[in-house]
Formats: C-alpha cells, sequence, structure tokens
C-alpha cells in the first residue's frame, strides 16, 4: 500500500489540487491530511469534496493517531 501524507496548513490550495490529482490518476494511493486544530465536521465536510482524503489528523496529535490514520488510508 502506498499513503501520500499532505500538511494542509502548509499550503491549502496545493494540497487541494494534489489530493484531487491523485484520487483521479492513481485511485491507489491514500491520502491523508494533517491540519492544526480540525474538527471532525470540518473533515468530514473535505472528505465530501472532489479533494477528499481517505483519513484527517488534527494536530497536535499523537503517533498512534497518525499510524492509525496512515493505516486506514492504506486499506483501499
Amino acid at each position: 500500500d502506498q499513503v501520500v501524507v499532505f500538511n494542509y496548513n502548509a499550503a491549502p490550495k496545493a494540497v487541494n489540487q494534489l489530493c484531487a490529482q491523485i484520487k483521479t490518476k492513481f485511485p491507489k494511493i491514500g491520502t491523508v491530511i494533517m491540519a492544526k486544530n480540525l474538527s471532525e465536521e470540518k473533515a468530514q465536510q473535505h472528505q465530501n469534496t472532489k479533494s477528499g482524503a481517505k483519513a484527517y489528523v488534527s494536530a497536535p496529535f499523537k503517533v498512534e493517531t497518525l499510524k492509525a490514520a496512515i493505516q486506514k488510508a492504506g486499506n483501499l
């Protein structure tokens, strides 16, 4: 399994474009978006867009949380 992890706060527009392109061109690659203080509601709203990721992590986070998101994104 292959997973790409993005820091959303660094470049939101670029992350949205890349996530949409990955979903289209490489559907077997999972995506994880990390964002500062990301609520469950905002993650769900974003997931329902064309740029939606397979998993989301709100920073700050524990290593276990990131591992779980990567594992979730990898299980396509």
